[in-house]
């Protein structure tokens, strides 16, 4: 077992990618800090690596509501249409759970909100499911609103039978993430398609980013991301992936983090002696 204070983990787990383990680390915190629950109303996971703040991000959804919110990827291919998410989720649950969400939404696990207690039901099971926790071989489905009015008295379970930790790698979590909201294991949840998501993801290239030069020196880009191009279109209150788009990447790096020269990244690995290891190539 790895152990650090309060928290164990199989030994297994200290090979995990950062993208997956962070989910029985999240677990793990809310489980022995449980006055955080008290603490806290609302909650938001971000990749914190390519994401920033236009707006205060709490403000699409009510404090007092209980709530669970995701978030569209990739919006021009389902599920079935992309090798990678498709790949992560036959990995992990095998052929037939692939093919049984194909036509869904791509939904991206870097960016999920909600209330304290759906987002904690959340984190229950994702922690449990990475870490091949066998209590989460088989997950409760939740009632929706049309079923709220016919409840069966047997509980329906969603058989995973999931091959952690064998089919642990990066990206996998996204797998996991996509086949509990949509076999029904997180209802009822908000799904946000991007076209008036209050978080863009840059990589659906569906946003109206918009990056005005400096007008003189010292003076910083301009910088706003539109939730969809057009008249009218709302401000994304949270930007996600925008290392996918060089000239923001670029004016926000300017804006934010400028000891680094962006338009000479070659002079950066030069006076760095550990980079000296290691031939530059620009542009690769």
């Amino acid at each position: 077992m790895i152990t650090s204070g309060k928290d164990k983990y199989p030994e297994y787990m200290a090979n995990f990618h950062p993208s997956t383990l962070r989910w029985e680390l999240f677990r793990t915190f809310f489980i022995d800090h449980e006055g955080y629950k008290m603490i806290y109303n609302r909650v938001f996971l971000l990749d914190v690596r390519d994401t920033f703040f236009q707006h205060d991000p709490f403000t699409f959804f009510a404090p007092e509501l209980s709530s669970l919110h995701v978030f569209q990827g990739v919006a021009s291919k389902s599920i079935g249409q992309c090798s990678w998410n498709s790949g992560w989720i036959e990995s992990c649950f095998g052929a037939e759970m692939a093919r049984s969400v194909a036509s869904q939404s791509i939904l991206c696990s870097g960016t999920v909100a909600g209330s304290m207690d759906r987002v904690a039901e959340y984190i229950e099971l994702m922690g449990g499911i990475v870490s091949g926790d066998p209590a989460f071989r088989k997950v409760p489905l939740r009632e929706t609103a049309a079923e709220a009015g016919s409840r069966s008295t047997v509980q329906r379970m969603l058989d995973l039978s999931a091959k952690f930790p064998s089919c642990e790698r990066n990206g996998v979590d996204q797998g996991v993430h996509n086949v509990l909201v949509h076999r029904g294991a997180l209802a009822p949840v908000t799904v946000w398609m991007q076209q008036d998501s209050p978080v863009a993801n840059l990589q659906a290239q569906v946003a109206d980013v918009s990056v005005t030069s400096p007008p003189s020196d010292g003076a910083t880009y301009g910088i706003r991301v539109k939730s969809r191009r057009g008249d009218g279109a709302p401000d994304a209150l949270v930007v996600h992936q925008y290392d996918r788009h060089p000239v923001l990447q670029r004016a926000l790096f300017q804006r934010y983090v400028d000891w680094i020269d962006t338009d000479n990244f070659a002079a950066l690995w030069a006076a760095e002696p550990a980079c000296q290891l290691y031939d530059y190539v620009d542009g690769y």
